[in-house]
């Protein structure tokens, strides 16, 4: 059972925490206050070991593609209704039993230019992370993710990984000019400074 609740850019909420919940709660407010958006919080925060409870909640929402009904929507998660890769999700409680869930999005590394790529291959991920799994949602440019997740290693990187013999900085201005051009907004214009590692290397945890 949750005694508290952390919520941290989850829709509506940008740092909200409420402590001395009880098996049974009233939940009061005017509409559009966010009584739903902290249901699905808690729904969420309970079911951290099931990424498909997001694609449960999305249907719920009706946040599909009305031509894709196995897409989903997913700006309207973030706060500000925006796919913003500076922003992540993180909802926690402390007190009882210590749970914590945070979803973020990762561009990818764009395509070799030479090289055939669908007009709607994943340019994105978003990453669902539990204190002991990590799984990742393909994204596609039209800022929605499909019904299929794949579950990362413990150790497994998270973010953009590139061939050292790649020019980084052309491949890096292609997918952010991709990106901006279909919503996305707060894109670096330059490369981080750690974390890009030929594929041979050790892979680092890259934050963006």
């Amino acid at each position: 059972m949750l005694r508290d609740i952390t919520i941290e850019n989850y829709r509506c909420f940008k740092d909200f925490t409420i402590t001395g919940l009880a098996p049974v709660n009233l939940i009061v407010g005017s509409n559009e206050i966010g009584k739903t958006s902290f249901m699905e919080a808690v729904y969420l925060l309970v079911n951290h070991r099931k990424p498909e409870s997001l694609l449960s909640l999305l249907s719920n929402r009706g946040e599909i593609l009305p031509a894709t009904p196995t897409r989903y929507h997913v700006r309207h998660l973030f706060r500000g209704h925006q796919l913003n890769f500076f922003q992540k999700i993180c909802l926690k409680s402390q007190q009882e039993r210590s749970r914590q869930l945070e979803i973020k999005l990762s561009p990818l590394s764009p395509p070799n230019p030479e090289e055939k790529v669908e007009h709607d291959a994943p340019v994105f991920e978003l990453i669902w992370f539990s204190e002991d799994a990590k799984f990742k949602f393909p994204g596609s440019p039209d800022g929605s993710i499909g019904g299929k997740f794949w579950r990362y290693g413990k150790t497994a990187p998270v973010g953009l990984v590139v061939d050292a013999d790649r020019d980084v900085a052309a491949r890096w201005q292609a997918v952010g000019n991709r990106l901006r051009s279909v919503g996305y907004q707060n894109i670096p214009s330059s490369p981080p400074a750690e974390g890009w590692v030929d594929r041979q290397a050790e892979l680092p945890q890259v934050e963006l």
